[in-house]
C-alpha cells in the first residue's frame, strides 16, 4: 500500500516538474515558434525570480515576429521588473536586454530612443561575454547577448540615421579596434558615414573594403556605384550598379541610378529608355522609374509614350 502511494506521489512531482519546464520553455523562442513562446510566456511573466526573463523573450518573440511595438513595451517592461528584483534570474548580463530595445527602437525610426538604449547597453557588454554555465540552456541564451563591438557598429548606425555624423564615425572606429576585421555591414555603413561627411576617398576605400569581405553583397556594390558616381567616375559607376542589378534584380534604385547617369552625362536618352522598361519589370508602378522613363520620351519625341507613362504617376 505504502509503495503504491510512494508511486503516485513519485508521479505526481515528475508531473509538476514537466509541467513547470513546459511552463517555462525555452524551446519555444528558439525553435521559432513565437506564437507558442508569447501564449506561454505571458502566463508566468509576473512571477518572481524568473518573470522578468520570460518577459524579455516576450519581447524578442514580438521583435521576431516584426511586431517592434509590442516588443518595446514587454522589453521595457523586463526592465523595470529587473529594476526591483534584486533575486532575479537574469542573463547575467542586462546588455542583451537594452541592446535588441534598441534594435526595436531603430526600427520604429525613433533614433534617439537607440542611441539612448544602445549606449546602455555598450556600457555594460562584453567583447567575450562568457556564460555564467556551460550547459545548453545558458549558451543558447547567450547566442542573442551581443558583443561590444556590435553594440558600438548599431549606436554608429543611429547616429547615423539621426545625422551625427561625427559621433557615428566614433563609433564605427571603435568597434573596428575591439574588431579589426570587421564585416561587410560595418564597412558599408562606415563608407555611408563618410560619404555624408563629404570624405570621399575614405567612403571610396571603405565600400571596396565592405565588398572584398562580402563580394555578392549588392548593397555594397550600390552603395560603391554612388560613391563613384559623386568621385567623377561614371563609367565605374554603372559597372557598380550592374553588378547590384546582377546581384539583386529586384531592386529598381540600380537601374533608376544608370539611367539618371545616361541622362545627365551622356545624354543618351535612348540608353535611359532600355534601362528603365528593365526596371518596370521588376515594379511597373514605380513613380521615379515612371517619370524618369517618361521624362527621356519627352527628350526622344515620343509624346504620346510620355503622355501615357504620366498617367499612371
Amino acid at each position: 500500500m505504502k509503495i503504491f502511494r510512494y508511486l503516485i506521489i513519485g508521479l505526481f512531482i515528475i508531473l509538476f516538474l514537466n509541467g513547470c519546464y513546459e511552463e517555462g520553455n525555452l524551446d519555444y523562442f528558439f525553435s521559432g515558434n513565437y506564437d507558442q513562446a508569447i501564449e506561454n510566456y505571458k502566463k508566468i511573466q509576473d512571477k518572481p525570480t524568473v518573470g522578468p526573463l520570460y518577459t524579455f523573450f516576450i519581447g524578442m518573440s514580438y521583435y521576431e515576429k516584426n511586431d517592434p511595438q509590442h516588443a518595446i513595451f514587454y522589453f521595457n517592461k523586463a526592465i523595470k521588473a529587473i529594476e526591483t528584483c534584486k533575486d532575479c534570474w537574469t542573463l547575467g548580463t542586462l546588455s542583451a536586454w537594452y541592446f535588441w530595445l534598441g534594435r526595436a527602437y531603430f526600427d520604429t525610426h525613433n533614433y534617439e530612443k537607440a542611441i539612448e538604449n544602445f549606449s546602455a547597453a555598450l556600457y555594460i557588454a562584453e567583447e567575450n561575454p562568457v556564460p555564467p554555465d556551460n550547459t545548453p540552456e545558458w549558451r543558447r541564451i547567450y547566442s542573442i547577448v551581443p558583443r561590444k563591438s556590435l553594440c558600438l557598429y548599431w549606436l554608429g548606425q543611429a547616429y547615423l540615421w539621426k545625422g551625427e555624423y561625427q559621433k557615428a564615425l566614433d563609433s564605427l572606429n571603435e568597434s573596428l579596434k575591439l574588431n579589426p576585421e570587421g564585416s561587410a555591414d560595418v564597412f558599408m555603413v562606415l563608407a555611408l558615414t563618410y560619404e555624408k561627411m563629404d570624405k570621399l576617398k575614405e567612403a571610396l576605400a571603405s565600400a571596396n573594403r565592405a565588398i572584398e569581405l562580402e563580394p555578392q553583397n549588392a548593397i555594397g556594390y550600390y552603395i560603391l556605384g554612388d560613391i563613384q558616381e559623386r568621385l567623377g567616375q561614371k563609367s565605374e559607376a554603372i559597372r557598380s550598379y550592374k553588378k547590384a542589378m546582377e546581384l539583386f534584380p529586384n531592386a529598381t534604385n540600380p537601374y533608376q541610378a544608370i539611367a539618371s547617369i545616361y541622362f545627365r552625362d551622356y545624354e543618351n536618352y535612348e540608353g535611359a529608355i532600355d534601362i528603365l522598361r528593365k526596371a518596370l519589370e521588376v515594379d511597373r508602378n514605380n513613380f521615379e522609374t515612371l517619370l524618369l522613363l517618361s521624362i527621356a520620351h519627352l527628350y526622344v519625341g515620343s509624346y504620346l509614350e510620355a503622355s501615357d507613362l504620366l498617367t499612371k504617376v
